[in-house]
């Protein structure tokens, strides 16, 4: 999904409704999973796509929330 919205061609995860019922389960269980499992999602996404982390990161100094 991040590399998806990286590289503008977006991603379908609403037809994956028995993938998000497993992570359901999984965020019942053990709710602080999601934070590890989103940093490795970034780091992953990162390497496969380093220049689109920095024009990201560029947006966020020029847009502060």
């Amino acid at each position: 999904m991040l590399l998806g919205d990286r590289l503008e061609i977006g991603s379908e995860i609403e037809r994956h409704a028995a993938y998000l019922g497993q992570w359901i389960e999984l965020l019942d269980e053990s709710p602080k999973v999601l934070f590890q499992v989103l940093g490795e999602a970034r780091q992953a996404a990162d390497l496969i796509c380093p220049e689109a982390s920095g024009q990201l990161e560029a947006e966020g100094e020029a847009h502060p929330a």
